[in-house]
């Protein structure tokens, strides 16, 4: 056969892999081995495979001539150790022949290789794609040695590129093949979510009174629809309904007439959206449901919709003569959020709303507010580390002084509250005891206050400073029955201080609360030999009668007035008329923030000769206290 007729059968070759499957692959390059091994009167003609990067090959296919001893059993995983000048070749492109085994050193790892196979003669081409080389194909003689030629080169060149390419095509359909398969895949996931479906739209999964989905498969729809929104980038609403008093409206009418009343409900509910919608009976008196259509879920279309439920619920029901009203609470959240939430949660927000709604006076609406519930979430984080702050001592008294302007005498020391936070460093009270209103650990912190107060008025004692400590307390502690035998028990523990070193700072505002048991504490407080300042006086709603019914020892100016003394004459006024009023009560006056010498020149001018601000001191560690005392009233003596 001429050269020609080889390289023509070749062309014919490749083109009967365009259009083959790729599961008759294997047999059409053994054919392939065939026919140009019968042709090229060849003893074998094979191919073989590369992998674990070049250290190992495999004989894939391979086609012996008649009489020849085929070899593919013994070449798998066969190591490529030593057979340096194959490789190179190999992997550079080109081709790797030997015309004569024997003409090898002994010692050659070539022919240790080839002479036990009965090769004599060898000619190679590496199979090569995209710059890769995969393998290689070859073709040897084990009769008798031969010479090769370029009619042998450029034919194993051909199958080599002719390979190369079949590899290629290869590649292509098993990428065509998995993109099929993933795509039968998913298909057979939808299959299997509506099969779920259909299966879960049984008797056990529906409320056996009206019908409708129970709380159990409520929450396995609502999953699904959630995880329907995320793939089609939509928004679905969840609607949480309770109806108002119904307990009690139940107990009326009997348990009949109302379970009678919970099915029209039902039906009402049904008749008031149209698919596509889940409507579920998730308790007694409870309804949920959810709202996917794209023209449900803007929020005027939900609000009419919503307010559309409201008024056919509270539409009159007939239950046998009577006529009978009820009304319902809704509370709704929406779905994607920022935050990622799970099915659980979105009932939580929306049963959380619900209740809001409750709260708001009934038969209304309440939509869940994601931010304002990171705002709550981040206040119940910062109470409960505020709590592992007072166990760990990371919080400090920082103590300002308090000066008679007259003498330069120092009164006493406000002790103010700071935070060492681990992370944060020093923190003002501002950051942190706002999140403390109303909660318990206001009073923990004011018990660690009063403790640690007291012990400091104690040491400061023994190192011979003999002086007065105001201490803030939260409304919540100074209104509570505990907070009188709290201060006696701490005083009894601390019996080398005075009852009068020791003075307690009321809020005007937290004195309204309750003014007449403001009253009684101050009282006590007077009885137990402990002062009372009234904190920030004028940011509330001052009145004579106020003044007048809480005996406190000292007024204190807010330093708010204080700031602006000498710009705004209604200011002026208003400090003018406390300082008078505090003077014909016989009470003490005491200005807070005085930052200059102009405002503590105007204040003694007023009247007012008690002071405390930046102008004299700023708030000091305790450790800093003797140090400073020392070095004032040296400047004073």
């Amino acid at each position: 056969m001429t050269e020609r007729r080889l390289e023509q059968l070749l062309i014919e070759t490749a083109m009967t892999y365009i259009a083959l499957p790729l599961s008759e692959f294997d047999d059409a390059v053994n054919n392939s081995l065939q026919q140009i091994g019968t042709l090229t009167d060849a003893d074998r003609l094979y191919v073989f495979q590369y992998h674990d990067g070049f250290t190992h090959c495999s004989n894939t296919h391979e086609w012996c001539a008649s009489g020849v001893e085929p070899q593919i059993q013994f070449l798998q995983n066969y190591p490529m150790e030593g057979m340096d000048e194959w490789l190179d070749a190999h992997q550079a492109g080109c081709l790797f022949m030997v015309n004569d085994v024997l003409l090898l050193a002994e010692e050659s790892v070539t022919r240790q290789t080839l002479e036990p196979q009965g090769i004599r003669s060898l000619i190679t081409a590496p199979i090569t794609s995209s710059g890769e080389c995969l393998g290689f194909v070859g073709l040897d003689f084990v009769k008798q040695p031969t010479s090769f030629n370029n009619y042998h080169i450029k034919l194993i060149t051909l199958f080599g590129q002719l390979l190369a390419n079949i590899e290629l095509r290869k590649r292509q359909l098993i990428d065509k093949d998995r993109i099929l398969t993933e795509k039968l895949r998913r298909k057979e996931v939808e299959k299997q979510l509506l099969n779920e479906q259909q299966r879960l739209n049984t008797a056990m999964d529906h409320d056996l009174l009206t019908g409708l989905a129970n709380r159990s498969l409520f929450e396995q729809l609502l999953n699904v629809e959630m995880t329907r929104s995320q793939r089609d980038k939509t928004t679905l609403v969840l609607l949480y309904i309770d109806l108002d008093n119904f307990a009690m409206l139940n107990q009326q009418l009997g348990q009949e007439h109302g379970d009678a009343l919970l099915i029209d409900i039902a039906k009402r509910l049904q008749a008031s959206v149209r698919e596509p919608h889940h409507i579920a009976r998730i308790g007694g008196d409870e309804f949920a449901l959810i709202l996917t259509d794209c023209e449900f879920t803007s929020t005027a279309n939900c609000t009419a919709i919503v307010q559309r439920i409201l008024r056919t619920i509270a539409a009159p029901y007939q239950i046998e003569e009577d006529s009978v009203n009820v009304t319902a609470s809704i509370g709704l959240t929406s779905f994607p959020q920022s935050q990622m939430v799970d099915a659980e949660q979105l009932l939580r927000q929306a049963d959380q709303a619900m209740y809001q709604a409750k709260l708001a006076g009934k038969h209304r609406y309440y939509r869940f507010n994601p931010e304002q519930d990171s705002v709550i979430r981040h206040r119940h984080e910062l109470i409960q580390t505020i709590q592992a702050g007072i166990k760990n001592n990371e919080f400090a008294l920082f103590y300002q002084p308090q000066i008679d302007m007259r003498t330069n005498q120092v009164l006493g020391f406000e002790a103010l509250i700071r935070w060492q936070h681990p992370k944060q460093g020093l923190l003002s009270p501002g950051f942190f005891l706002p999140a403390t209103d109303n909660q318990p650990v206001a009073k923990d912190i004011d018990v660690w206050v009063v403790s640690t107060a007291l012990n400091q008025l104690s040491y400061w004692k023994s190192k011979g400073l003999h002086t007065r400590v105001s201490i803030n307390i939260s409304n919540q502690l100074l209104l509570a029955p505990e907070f009188i035998p709290l201060l006696k028990a701490a005083l009894r523990h601390h019996a080398d201080v005075s009852p009068n070193q020791l003075e307690i700072e009321i809020l005007e505002s937290g004195a309204l609360d309750d003014l007449a048991r403001a009253a009684a504490v101050v009282t006590s407080l007077h009885q137990l030999g402990i002062r009372c300042a009234l904190d920030d006086f004028g940011t509330g709603y001052s009145s004579l009668t106020f003044l007048k019914r809480l005996l406190a020892d000292v007024v204190k100016i807010d330093q708010s007035f204080v700031a602006d003394l000498l710009l705004d004459n209604d200011h002026q006024l208003i400090v003018n008329s406390v300082i008078g009023l505090c003077q014909n009560l016989g009470r003490h006056v005491l200005a807070e923030g005085i930052e200059t010498a102009e405002q503590a020149e105007q204040l003694k001018n007023m009247g007012c000769y008690w002071a405390q601000g930046y102008w004299f001191a700023k708030p000091m560690p305790a450790s800093d206290v003797l140090p400073w005392h020392l070095q004032w009233t040296s400047m004073q003596a």
